[in-house]
């Protein structure tokens, strides 16, 4: 069987120093990489993880150590020998920022199915677990590698009406304004629902986002699906549900993306929709 190697890079917002200590500092590494860790921050420094946030118990070693530049160690998958190598850069268009690079490289593809997804999920859910740990904590989803049914979910206050509120997920204009690029509405169940997003993956053109609205309860419930982000058709289409209820002068949304077939299937998602909610906010009660 073949190797597998994967490399994915994210934009951290805090330095590099902020960013190797959450790395390497068991008060941090507990809020956003595993609920268990035992660390030696050395050369060849011992190096242990499991609980919730970890895809399984792991005990390994730190095979380099170069602080504010590189951090790696031994991290199998699925019984396959692997290391990970955690590579960071300052990022010059951004005061504060740094460039943090995973190189994750097995010595054979696991067999399972989607195995370099895994793996690329497991690190984009990781890396948006270390950048809202260190903006303020919220939207960190440790996760629970044998929960049959993982989900994301989120609760944010709107000071705005769930008129309001609502008229920003299904005016087309609002929309662009916080989520979408060409929006597409016919409010009804069954119409049409679409961000207009549009990226490759994998040299393909994939049309990401929602398509169509399964569910609709004005003011009250949005409920939209979600194809696999990837375009694989293979992987069941999940849920994005939005549920607006009145609180004092404004309005709770709780957002619930669901349908997951496997925990790694978050991916960013915990990250992701919570900075999209930020910005419904903005523009709801603007």
């Amino acid at each position: 069987m073949t190797a597998l190697s994967h490399e994915y890079t994210a934009t951290i917002e805090a330095s590099p120093e902020r960013v190797f200590a959450a790395l390497t500092t068991p008060a941090d590494l507990t809020q956003w990489f595993a609920e268990k860790i035992a660390i030696e921050a050395a050369p060849n420094g011992t190096f242990r993880f499991s609980g919730r946030g970890a895809y399984a118990p792991v005990s390994t070693r730190l095979t380099r150590f170069e602080p504010m530049k590189t951090l790696a160690f031994g991290y199998p998958i699925e019984g396959v020998d692997g290391e990970a190598k955690l590579t960071l850069t300052a990022d010059d268009t951004k005061t504060d920022a740094t460039k943090l690079t995973i190189e994750h490289a097995l010595v054979a593809t696991p067999a399972i199915p989607r195995a370099k997804e895994l793996v690329d999920d497991l690190w984009r859910l990781a890396f948006s677990n270390l950048s809202c740990h260190l903006k303020d904590g919220v939207g960190v989803l440790l996760v629970d590698f044998g929960d049959s049914k993982p989900e994301v979910r989120l609760s944010i206050f709107i000071d705005a009406s769930p008129e309001n509120v609502f008229r920003g997920l299904v005016d087309p204009e609002l929309l662009n304004k916080w989520v979408a690029k060409k929006a597409v509405v016919e409010p009804r169940v069954n119409g049409r629902y679409s961000f207009g997003w549009s990226h490759d993956e994998n040299g393909k053109t994939v049309e990401g986002g929602p398509t169509k609205i399964l569910e609709l309860v004005e003011n009250v419930k949005l409920v939209v699906d979600w194809p696999d982000w990837r375009g694989d058709s293979a992987v069941p289409v999940q849920r994005l549900t939005y549920l607006l209820a009145p609180e004092g002068k404004g309005t709770r949304l709780t957002l619930i993306h669901d349908g997951f077939i496997r925990p790694a299937d978050v991916s960013d998602y915990s990250g992701g929709w919570l900075w999209f909610a930020e910005r419904l906010k903005g523009v709801a009660e603007s």
